[in-house]
Protein backbone atom coordinates (compact mmCIF):
# COMPACT_ATOMS: atom_id res chain seq x y z
CA UNK A 1 0.00 0.00 0.00
CA UNK A 2 1.25 3.34 -1.17
CA UNK A 3 2.06 5.76 1.72
CA UNK A 4 -0.06 9.32 1.48
CA UNK A 5 3.39 11.22 0.26
CA UNK A 6 3.46 8.66 -2.52
CA UNK A 7 -0.04 9.36 -4.02
CA UNK A 8 -0.78 12.63 -5.60
CA UNK A 9 -3.69 14.91 -5.86
CA UNK A 10 -6.87 14.12 -8.52
CA UNK A 11 -8.36 17.02 -9.81
CA UNK A 12 -11.54 18.21 -8.00
CA UNK A 13 -14.21 20.39 -9.20
CA UNK A 14 -16.35 19.21 -6.41
CA UNK A 15 -19.13 16.82 -5.82
CA UNK A 16 -16.34 14.52 -4.27
CA UNK A 17 -17.70 14.15 -0.55
CA UNK A 18 -15.41 15.26 2.20
CA UNK A 19 -13.52 12.82 4.71
CA UNK A 20 -15.68 11.42 7.45
CA UNK A 21 -14.46 11.66 10.90
CA UNK A 22 -12.88 8.25 10.78
CA UNK A 23 -11.02 8.93 7.40
CA UNK A 24 -10.09 12.15 8.87
CA UNK A 25 -9.11 10.18 11.83
CA UNK A 26 -6.87 8.10 10.54
CA UNK A 27 -4.75 10.24 8.01
CA UNK A 28 -4.19 12.77 10.84
CA UNK A 29 -2.27 10.14 12.53
CA UNK A 30 0.12 10.09 10.19
CA UNK A 31 0.84 13.33 9.86
CA UNK A 32 2.02 14.28 13.74
CA UNK A 33 2.70 17.84 12.60
CA UNK A 34 -0.97 18.59 11.30
CA UNK A 35 -3.47 19.72 12.91
CA UNK A 36 -6.65 20.60 12.29
CA UNK A 37 -8.25 24.46 12.74
CA UNK A 38 -11.48 25.35 14.13
CA UNK A 39 -11.87 27.14 10.46
CA UNK A 40 -11.84 22.51 9.52
CA UNK A 41 -8.61 23.15 7.82
CA UNK A 42 -5.12 21.01 7.73
CA UNK A 43 -2.51 23.38 9.16
CA UNK A 44 1.11 23.87 9.91
CA UNK A 45 3.66 25.68 11.02
CA UNK A 46 7.10 25.95 10.78
CA UNK A 47 10.01 28.20 12.31
CA UNK A 48 12.74 28.47 10.16
CA UNK A 49 16.73 29.86 10.81
CA UNK A 50 16.16 33.25 8.76
CA UNK A 51 13.86 35.02 5.60
CA UNK A 52 16.31 33.07 3.02
CA UNK A 53 15.26 29.56 4.98
CA UNK A 54 11.37 30.88 5.10
CA UNK A 55 11.27 31.78 1.60
CA UNK A 56 13.15 28.80 0.16
CA UNK A 57 10.58 26.21 1.61
CA UNK A 58 7.71 28.70 0.61
CA UNK A 59 8.85 27.98 -2.68
CA UNK A 60 9.61 24.00 -2.50
CA UNK A 61 6.04 24.51 -1.17
CA UNK A 62 4.71 26.44 -4.37
CA UNK A 63 6.97 23.99 -6.89
CA UNK A 64 4.58 20.59 -4.95
CA UNK A 65 1.41 22.61 -4.99
CA UNK A 66 2.01 23.91 -8.57
CA UNK A 67 2.68 20.12 -9.51
CA UNK A 68 -0.28 18.52 -7.59
CA UNK A 69 -2.66 21.32 -8.74
CA UNK A 70 -3.59 21.96 -5.19
CA UNK A 71 -3.11 25.05 -3.94
CA UNK A 72 -2.10 25.75 0.07
CA UNK A 73 -2.94 29.09 1.58
CA UNK A 74 0.41 30.00 2.67
CA UNK A 75 1.48 32.67 5.33
CA UNK A 76 5.00 34.40 6.15
CA UNK A 77 5.22 36.07 9.16
CA UNK A 78 8.13 37.32 11.45
CA UNK A 79 10.49 37.41 8.98
CA UNK A 80 10.82 33.44 9.49
CA UNK A 81 7.72 32.04 10.51
CA UNK A 82 5.68 29.93 7.82
CA UNK A 83 1.99 28.74 8.37
CA UNK A 84 0.59 26.28 5.39
CA UNK A 85 -3.22 25.85 5.29
CA UNK A 86 -4.85 23.21 3.07
CA UNK A 87 -8.32 22.47 2.54
CA UNK A 88 -10.27 21.67 -0.87
CA UNK A 89 -12.07 24.87 -1.83
CA UNK A 90 -14.27 22.77 -4.16
CA UNK A 91 -16.17 21.36 -1.31
CA UNK A 92 -15.60 23.80 1.21
CA UNK A 93 -14.16 20.89 3.63
CA UNK A 94 -11.19 18.25 4.09
CA UNK A 95 -11.17 15.78 0.91
CA UNK A 96 -7.89 12.74 0.26
CA UNK A 97 -6.14 15.58 -1.71
CA UNK A 98 -5.30 17.67 1.04
CA UNK A 99 -3.42 14.66 3.06
CA UNK A 100 -2.08 14.32 0.49
CA UNK A 101 -0.80 16.98 0.07
CA UNK A 102 0.27 17.65 3.58
CA UNK A 103 2.21 14.33 3.32
CA UNK A 104 4.20 15.89 0.22
CA UNK A 105 4.85 19.11 2.26
CA UNK A 106 5.85 16.62 4.95
CA UNK A 107 8.21 15.06 2.70
CA UNK A 108 9.93 18.59 1.61
CA UNK A 109 10.12 20.25 5.44
CA UNK A 110 10.89 16.81 7.32
CA UNK A 111 8.28 15.57 9.53
CA UNK A 112 9.16 16.99 12.86
CA UNK A 113 6.07 18.96 14.99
Amino acid sequence: MMTIEQRHCVPCEGGVPALSDAELRDGMAKLPAWCVTDEGRLSRSVECNDFGEAMAKLNEIAEIAEREQHHPDLFLTDYRRLRVDVWTHAIQGLSLNDLILAGLIDSALGRTK
